[in-house]
C-alpha cells in the first residue's frame, strides 16, 4: 500500500514510525497502518528519504506517535550474495522527539 506523507493527518495517532538507515547517511521511513508496515511517499514517484535524520524526524512534529524508532539491518549476507535471514541482523533503537 502506498501512503502519501501528506496524506497522513496530525489528529490521528500514528502506531509505530520506522526510520530506516539505508546507509550512513539516507534514511527513509515507513509507518504501521492496521498492522501493516507502510513506506512513506513524498509524491507519486518518490519515496520520503533524507540525508539528514534530524530533519526527516522533524516532519513528524505535530503528530501523535505512540513508537518511534531507527532501524538498521545487516546487510553482511546479502554481500556475500547469501539470502537475507528474516528479522536475524535487525538493529531497532527507540527515539524520543525530534528535540531530544
Amino acid at each position: 500500500m502506498k501512503v502519501l506523507f501528506k496524506q497522513l493527518k496530525k489528529s490521528e495517532t500514528l502506531k509505530r514510525v520506522i526510520f530506516h538507515s539505508l546507509s550512513p547517511s539516507l534514511y527513509q521511513v515507513s509507518v504501521e497502518i492496521d498492522g501493516n508496515e507502510c513506506l512513506l511517499w513524498e509524491d507519486e514517484n518518490t519515496p520520503l528519504r533524507s540525508i539528514n535524520l534530524p530533519d526527516l524526524r522533524r516532519k513528524f512534529d505535530g503528530f501523535t506517535i505512540e513508537d518511534k524508532v531507527l532501524r538498521q539491518e545487516r546487510d553482511y549476507e546479502e554481500m556475500i550474495g547469501q539470502p537475507p535471514e528474516a528479522n536475524e541482523a535487525t538493529l531497532e533503537i527507540p527515539l524520543g522527539d525530534s528535540s531530544d
